[in-house]
């Protein structure tokens, strides 16, 4: 009887907007690694000021447009590897010290670290066995929650939208459209509330930084969309809070799913 969401979204929002929004929060993730690695480590594989680094990052994946890389593996770095492990490294600050190895190791032309940031993203082991179906289980999941239209016209007009709201990693992130194309299935019906009217009090938790699920979603679904929504807001980078983050957030959640406590204001962690 008792409700957590964290890394939410606000389910009114279209999957064109998604989409976009998702980007930005990625481009946002970005951004925020790469001015504290100009700014604070030492280890930082990129010299000058934040824009230069932008400038190298949006480069090295035009380059890779062009180029494979060598791994230790038998296997090849290409674009699609490299974004993949771009992306991946983006999900946490926890993890960026692996993205700045795997831009470090690319200058010198080894493509290995962000290789293995794309598997441990597929979930592919080194034997070349997947460890789940989350990604079929996303598309079956998403294709029925939704979808854009994949007409030539809407994804151009889509397109367009997606390179202003993030001029380098938008360029990756075209024609998602067609994923959903074909499925053979058509999109569930929604509900005519999201409400949950009449429920107990549900928790929301946002992260500020997060690049996959943004924070403003969270906010309007405890704020705007949920009857009896309440908000707790982790200051940080990465997706999700509960079990990464601090105290404050899991004691909140702990104290709410244990004893049923709200905590007296929404708590700002």
């Amino acid at each position: 009887g008792r409700f957590v969401l964290d890394g939410a979204i606000d389910p009114r929002v279209s999957d064109e907007q998604q989409s976009i929004n998702q980007l930005a929060g990625f481009d946002l993730a970005l951004n925020n690694y790469l001015k504290d690695c100009v700014d604070n480590n030492v280890d930082c594989p990129f010299e000058g000021s934040f824009w230069s680094a932008k400038q190298e990052v949006k480069q090295f994946l035009l380059d890779m447009e062009k180029q494979s890389l060598p791994t230790s593996t038998d296997r090849e770095l290409n674009i699609a590897s490299a974004t993949t492990g771009l992306i991946m490294a983006l999900y946490s600050d926890t993890y960026w010290q692996y993205l700045s190895q795997a831009f470090s190791e690319a200058k010198s032309g080894d493509g290995t670290t962000f290789l293995r940031l794309a598997d441990f993203y597929n979930d592919r082991e080194d034997d070349g066995s997947y460890n789940g179906n989350s990604f079929e289980a996303n598309i079956a999941i998403n294709c029925l929650d939704s979808r854009a239209s994949a007409k030539p016209e809407a994804m151009a007009k889509q397109n367009s939208k997606l390179l202003a709201a993030a001029p380098i990693l938008g360029r990756y992130w075209q024609n998602g459209a067609l994923l959903c194309d074909q499925w053979p299935y058509p999109v569930a019906e929604r509900p005519e509330s999201y409400s949950a009217k009449g429920s107990p009090t549900i928790l929301v938790i946002g992260t500020t930084g997060d690049p996959a699920t943004p924070f403003e979603q969270a906010v309007d679904l405890a704020h705007e969309v949920l009857a009896d929504g309440f908000l707790i807001t982790f200051k940080g980078e990465g997706h999700t809070a509960y079990g990464r983050s601090n105290e404050c957030v899991s004691k909140a959640v702990d104290d709410f799913l244990i004893n049923g406590k709200v905590p007296s204001k929404e708590p700002v962690c």
